[in-house]
């Protein structure tokens, strides 16, 4: 709630009063919740707003590893429990908020280059993730006594391969195929 008024205070362009709504949101969701609970995540984000509109671009790159980590926190602790939809629906929420960071940095990067370094490791760390995820998750197939199973990743697998190679194609040679890479995309990651 004293987010949500901070927010409104910030669209207002009162930022006297919105940054000790700010700081008292967080100081609320930090003591109450934790630095890992999604409510303090709301109260990192608003602070990160804040502080943009005030221009201080170094306390809202603070806001974001804050926020940033607070992410891949959950994501540590819950990523091997998740099935791949609620993965999916967990990085759709996170992919925004990484697309903003991408864009504060861009912006502000002359400022402070250190930006850019958190964000390529932030992405590396996250690709190493699901690269782990994934590679378990061909170990267990590979183990199955599933042949069904086994055959239906070798033709995943297969198809990927294809449109790696598709992609590398001019547009002329790609029709010769008759395939539409886009609809063999979806029926890859389907």
């Amino acid at each position: 709630m004293l987010a949500n008024l901070a927010d409104s205070y910030i669209k207002d362009s009162d930022f006297i009063l919105s940054d000790s709504l700010c700081r008292k949101a967080l100081n609320f969701s930090e003591n109450r919740f934790g630095i890992y609970h999604p409510a303090t995540l709301v109260a990192y984000v608003i602070n990160i707003r804040n502080y943009q509109e005030l221009g201080d671009y170094q306390k809202a790159n603070e806001f974001y590893l804050k926020s940033l980590n607070n992410q891949y926190n959950r994501l540590m602790k819950n990523f091997s429990f998740l099935s791949e939809k609620e993965r999916k629906l967990f990085y759709q929420q996170t992919k925004d908020e990484l697309e903003e960071y991408c864009a504060f940095v861009q912006k502000y990067q002359k400022n402070d280059s250190s930006f850019t370094s958190y964000l390529f490791n932030y992405r590396l760390n996250i690709k190493g993730i699901l690269f782990n995820s994934f590679k378990r998750m061909v170990d267990q197939i590979n183990k199955s006594n599933d042949p069904g199973l086994q055959e239906l990743y070798k033709s995943w697998k297969l198809k990927r391969e294809f449109l790696v190679r598709l992609s590398t194609l001019k547009n002329d040679e790609k029709e010769s195929f008759n395939i539409n890479p886009i609809t063999l995309e979806e029926e890859i990651n389907s």
